[in-house]
């Protein structure tokens, strides 16, 4: 019979099995949810990381696995004079819910669908939404 050491299951369980690259980053994102009484509730996050497929929220809320959340995050490129921010809107699922030590929840979230959008297609939407 053959045991692991602590040291071989600790290797093991940090081994990276996703498919896709990550950023490591921290864009600001809207998040909007269904509350406790099934009103929509959107609330502000920071994206700590993201793939084609995927990214990694911390957020004041807890959410239960397989919530459908849409989030929109602006990302900025420093130098800023040489990059324009633009939003990535985002549809997804929660994968993981964990509490930090901050207070804070860390949401993974998968992501089923996304769009790149202008950040002034996104000041024309609000200045239409708002007159209305």
């Amino acid at each position: 019979m053959m045991y692991q050491s602590d040291a071989q299951v600790l290797a093991a369980s940090t081994i990276e099995r996703r498919g896709n690259l990550r950023l490591d980053c921290s864009y600001p994102a809207q998040v909007r949810f269904h509350g406790m009484n099934g009103a929509k509730v959107e609330k502000g996050a920071i994206i700590s990381n993201l793939s084609a497929t995927g990214m990694y929220l911390r957020f004041d809320h807890r959410f239960e696995l397989g919530e459908g959340l849409f989030i929109v995050a602006r990302v900025l490129e420093e130098p800023s004079e040489l990059y324009r921010p633009f939003l990535i809107a985002s549809q997804g699922v929660v994968v993981r819910c964990e509490s930090r030590a901050d207070g804070q929840f860390g949401v993974a979230i998968k992501i089923n669908q996304r769009r790149f959008l202008s950040e002034q297609l996104r000041q024309t939407k609000e200045q239409t939404t708002f007159q209305n």
